[in-house]
């Protein structure tokens, strides 16, 4: 394998019921030490968790994809003291700024909760402007679903469907145009990446850069078919659509 990516429903807790020093640090820092030549990557962490530990770790290895998903849920104050999220809008700027500053090139994904509870016109306005001037890469956008037996389910001031769908589809335009800028810059650059497999027929790769970047490359079936699975330098050339199209460099 090229690219090893720890996951799990909370990362940023491993360790809380092991030895007392092992956390999710530890696990990083030795993760990349025992396994130099594989790339290493965090598929998601609290805004909490975006310490000068974890940027340090990233800064400090190679091998440490520079690439951080942090789950933001909504860009108003009223909606997140709602959910009660332990952080505000403005803790989460900053810790994007701290992660723009320290890693310029790094993607960075949030998620967003569409429609929650008492998202009035107000608030996902404000979700919408906070998001539409946050620097991030992209977006994962999901509609709020009632689940029995929680909280957010006794709230009387449910989100009607059809507002939910057309927040949800106003958002995901936001996500392609951030995409598209992100990948803009990178237009004209070789990058390394990680190829998955393809189209044999059509002779098209598919694959992500260390930061993300979704890109597809032509090639011819025999060099489909061997390397898949393998890291290569890409000439990214164009952005089409949520992808950018790239040429193999012949090394």
């Amino acid at each position: 394998y090229q690219e090893l990516v720890v996951t799990g429903i909370n990362v940023g807790k491993y360790g809380l019921d092991l030895t007392e020093g092992e956390d999710i640090y530890s696990l990083l820092e030795t993760l990349c030490r025992r396994f130099p030549g594989i790339r290493i990557r965090l598929s998601s962490v609290e805004p909490a968790e975006v310490n000068e530990r974890l940027l340090n770790l990233m800064t400090g290895f190679a091998n440490f994809m520079p690439h951080l998903h942090i789950p933001l849920q909504s860009g108003d104050n009223g909606v997140l003291a709602r959910m009660q999220r332990k952080y505000t809008t403005e803790i989460f700027a900053e810790v994007v700024e701290r992660v723009r500053v320290t890693l310029p090139h790094a993607a960075i994904g949030c998620d967003i909760l569409a429609g929650f509870p008492g998202e009035d016109e107000l608030a996902a306005e404000n979700s919408f402007s906070f998001l539409a001037q946050l620097p991030v890469t992209y977006l994962h956008i999901f509609p709020y679903s009632l689940r029995p037996g929680t909280a957010a389910a006794k709230f009387a001031d449910q989100v009607p469907g059809p507002v939910k769908d057309a927040r949800v589809a106003r958002l995901r335009e936001l996500d392609v145009q951030k995409k598209a800028a992100f990948y803009q810059q990178y237009c004209g650059t070789e990058q390394r990446v990680l190829l998955e497999g393809g189209d044999e027929q059509a002779g098209l790769f598919k694959g992500f850069s260390e930061n993300y970047i979704s890109v597809r490359c032509k090639g011819n079936t025999r060099l489909v078919r061997s390397s898949a699975g393998t890291v290569v330098p890409v000439r990214l050339v164009e952005v089409r659509g949520e992808t950018v199209l790239g040429e193999i460099v012949n090394s």
